[in-house]
């Protein structure tokens, strides 16, 4: 979509324009479902979260500080974590214990992780950026190429690369914090 159409659609669908708001959406439908079509793995369930994701971007349009893409897949992306989060819940809430991952892939065994360290890694994902959050949960969660993933949120494969990595050695950061206990972290 045209930069200077985009902005002048934002603009009045910020005062309200619900066709303005229909235009954008149209506009920025493709990139936003190929992202949730690869996180979801489900063309249904794609299509519900972003149907989600507009009522959630237009009832907050008054407060809209950036471009209207940004916003768009920012929403698109919590939509997909949320998902992700009830998923997880739902697999660890099961009586049986856990043996294969929201894919149905085999999962190794493994040792449990410590209450500690989940809220970590919990609190050091909720502070990354909504993008490259989504591409580092969607990279490993889904096992989705940096190629997939750049089709899918149409961004080139050295930006996903940057993104992935950077989410990474935040997560590493304070999951390494975290390991070494309090004294370490009060000295660093």
């Amino acid at each position: 979509m045209d930069a200077v159409v985009a902005m002048r659609l934002q603009s009045r669908a910020q005062r309200g324009d619900a066709n303005a708001f229909a235009a954008l959406v149209e506009g920025y439908r493709n990139p936003a479902f190929r992202l949730a079509r690869a996180a979801m793995q489900d063309r249904r369930a794609a299509i519900e979260l972003l149907e989600r994701a507009a009522l959630e971007v237009w009832s907050a349009r008054g407060t809209w500080r950036t471009d209207f893409a940004e916003i768009w897949m920012s929403a698109v992306a919590r939509g997909i974590f949320d998902r992700i989060e009830a998923e997880d819940e739902r697999l660890r809430s099961a009586e049986s214990p856990l043996h294969e991952d929201r894919w149905g892939r085999e999962l190794p065994e493994q040792e449990p992780i410590d209450d500690g360290l989940r809220h970590v890694i919990q609190a050091a994902l909720a502070l990354l950026p909504p993008t490259p959050r989504a591409l580092l949960l969607l990279k490993d969660d889904a096992a989705l190429s940096d190629s997939a993933l750049a089709q899918a949120s149409s961004l080139k494969v050295e930006v996903v690369r940057r993104f992935v990595h950077a989410a990474r050695c935040a997560l590493t950061r304070a999951i390494d914090l975290h390991l070494a206990g309090p004294a370490q972290v009060a000295a660093s």
